[in-house]
């Protein structure tokens, strides 16, 4: 049954969707994204963290249970082949981290680690899956 509040909770998906968009291009319009990873399930927080080939980040959330607080973390990324996972250092904001990731995946104050075998990861209680932007563009220019 569609809801007042359903319809409401798309709105928000579409536009924090767009604003997204806009806000990775005109944050870094010259980088090329490595990897994604896009919240696709629970309703905490709608997530997009992308990484670029140039080795920075944006974590982008918006928080759905804290009246839509509005989170973004930049920075860079390293990869570490030997333990297969993507670490991450950024600046400013200082979230609290356990309420963002899981233990396992804070590695500091302001560091956190991906597993990068992972296709889906946890981030402040929302499904992220991974998305491969090649694949994604793949799919874009065959429509």
């Amino acid at each position: 049954m569609i809801t007042k509040a359903n319809i409401r909770q798309l709105a928000i998906y579409c536009l924090t969707g767009i604003a997204f968009y806009s806000h990775s291009l005109a944050s870094n319009p010259n980088a090329t994204l490595s990897f994604k990873y896009q919240s696709v399930g629970g309703d905490a927080g709608i997530i997009n963290l992308e990484m670029n080939e140039d080795n920075t980040f944006t974590l982008d959330m918006v928080l759905l249970d804290f009246n839509n607080d509005h989170v973004v973390l930049k920075g860079t990324w390293t990869e570490d082949k030997e333990n297969n996972e993507f670490h991450f250092t950024f600046t400013g904001q200082q979230p609290h981290l356990p309420a963002l990731f899981n233990a396992e995946m804070i590695t500091g104050e302001n560091t956190f680690k991906i597993n990068k075998e992972l296709d889906e990861i946890w981030i402040y209680h929302t499904l992220c899956r991974r998305i491969n932007p090649q694949v994604l563009f793949a799919t874009k220019a065959k429509r």
